[in-house]
């Protein structure tokens, strides 16, 4: 079965004649050799998706009538996983699989041992929203999951806060709106552990084994979902 031909745009309402952006146009145009007459999905990135049809293309401009709406796709679960961003591109594939599994918010976190400082991050942003929006259009979300610009260990520290510790015991009950916290591969240190400990933060587990961080923000999002998700 062909994968589904999914465009963003701005303003997606029915009965309604909308026009791509350049860098959409260019992907129908030039990458799908799309015509007028072909059936697309549209999406706005804020949970609203529908059919369309290519009305017009005239030299580099696309114009596509809005048709029924579609599912949105998105989950009942809303899930912000803050990771201690990891060296090199790794990021990149962090982002691009919390997007399929339906994150609604991705926050760079800054942790004491921390391989990247916040200037880095931040110079990385449009590169990892890129990452989300191409994810978004593979796996037919309606909701781009946004990237948070980099914040500390205690800056994301709330009451309602969920720290991912090694040796810490499983989480087996469902979690409304949770906020993750994933930290590097050298671990928290002793000064966030403190603060942990001193706010009263929840902590979890998962398993015995020591996880990269790429695979501890994907399973612990997995767990979420399975617990008190859309993989019910």
């Amino acid at each position: 079965m062909a994968r589904e031909r999914r465009f963003l745009v701005a303003d997606l309402h029915a009965g309604r004649r909308v026009e791509l952006t350049p860098d959409e146009a260019h992907h129908l145009l030039h990458v799908l050799r799309l015509h007028e007459g072909d059936t697309v999905a549209l999406f706005d990135g804020m949970g609203r998706a529908a059919r369309a049809s290519v009305a017009r293309i005239s030299g580099v401009t696309v114009e596509l009538d809005v048709g029924s709406p579609l599912p949105a796709n998105e989950s009942s679960l809303e899930i912000t996983l803050a990771v201690a961003v990891p060296k090199g591109d790794t990021m990149s594939l962090i982002v691009q699989k919390l997007t399929e599994l339906g994150v609604t918010k991705i926050q760079p976190l800054v942790s004491d041992n921390s391989e990247m400082p916040p200037d880095a991050i931040v110079k990385r942003i449009s590169r990892w929203q890129r990452v989300a929006l191409q994810a978004a259009k593979q796996c037919g979300r309606s909701r781009l999951p946004s990237i948070e610009p980099p914040k500390s260990f205690g800056e994301l520290a709330c009451r309602d806060a969920l720290v991912l510790t090694p040796g810490a015991p499983p989480l087996n009950e469902p979690v409304s709106s949770p906020t993750v916290l994933v930290g590097p591969e050298g671990g928290w240190s002793e000064a966030e552990l403190h603060v942990s400990d001193e706010r009263d933060l929840s902590v979890f587990g998962l398993g015995p084994r020591t996880l990269r961080t790429e695979t501890a923000a994907i399973a612990a999002t997995t767990l979420l979902q399975w617990l008190g998700g859309d993989f019910r």
